[in-house]
């Protein structure tokens, strides 16, 4: 885990949303215009899940952290990067959506990214409750 990671700086970016299909999804993209972070709800599934494009996806951990709760979340093999899923009332999430403003994630290949808790985020979790 990130020790003091609430005082590093914020990961150059912006959040984007979108919806389709009935799913929803919030991006966050670097200077480049390519993604660092995606959260997508999946009303199907009744998933939201977390997605780091620039990980390993050999499989390993994804570490989140917020003001009030952290975990680490083993992902497994995949393409496309590192994958976690949550419940869409997993505390976690909300811990995320309201976080002194921002949380971090970091798994290998990716991290640490210091990410914005805007308005996009908590729509991707409304979105599946």
């Amino acid at each position: 885990m990130l020790t003091e990671w609430d005082n590093l700086p914020a990961t150059p970016g912006q959040w984007r949303y979108s919806a389709r299909n009935g799913a929803s999804e919030a991006a966050f993209s670097g200077r480049d215009n390519q993604p660092l972070a995606q959260l997508r709800c999946d009303p199907a599934r009744r998933a939201v899940s977390l997605t780091l494009p620039g990980a390993s996806a050999r499989g390993s951990e994804m570490i989140v952290q917020s003001e009030t709760l952290s975990r680490v979340l083993p992902y497994p093999q995949a393409p496309g990067g590192a994958t976690v899923t949550f419940a869409p009332g997993d505390p976690l999430l909300d811990a995320m959506a309201l976080s002194k403003g921002r949380f971090a994630v970091n798994a290998v290949g990716a991290g640490p990214l210091i990410l914005p808790s805007y308005a996009e985020v908590s729509r991707v979790i409304e979105d599946c409750r």
